[in-house]
């Protein structure tokens, strides 16, 4: 499967300390406008408490554009939304390298 762009983002990296000695999230680009395919994804679940159904909605996205995306990354598209990258996984192909496949969890 070729995957095909419908989205661009940014890549924010880096954490740094307040006055207060708390760790805060640094906004620092280290990428801009990379080419990637963004999709809403849903899974039904159950809460173990009370066994009552409901739906988690998380976001895959493919790279398109190669860059070394690391677990805790935040990945900002064009209309400012923030999601973090919680997994990555890379198929095996006899093919070479297929492209990353990313799970996404929105921040804001």
């Amino acid at each position: 499967m070729i995957p095909r762009a419908n989205n661009r983002v940014d890549v924010l990296r880096g954490t740094y300390t307040d006055g207060y000695g708390d760790t805060k999230q640094d906004n620092r680009v280290v990428a801009r406008g990379l080419a990637v395919s963004l999709i809403e994804m849903s899974q039904a679940t159950s809460r173990r408490a009370n066994n009552r159904p409901q739906t988690m909605r998380y976001y895959t996205m493919i790279e398109i554009d190669r860059f070394g995306y690391e677990v805790g990354d935040r990945v900002r598209d064009w209309a400012g939304n923030v999601y973090t990258v919680d997994d990555i996984t890379a198929e095996m192909s006899p093919f070479g390298a297929p492209p990353k496949r990313l799970r996404l969890r929105r921040a804001t």
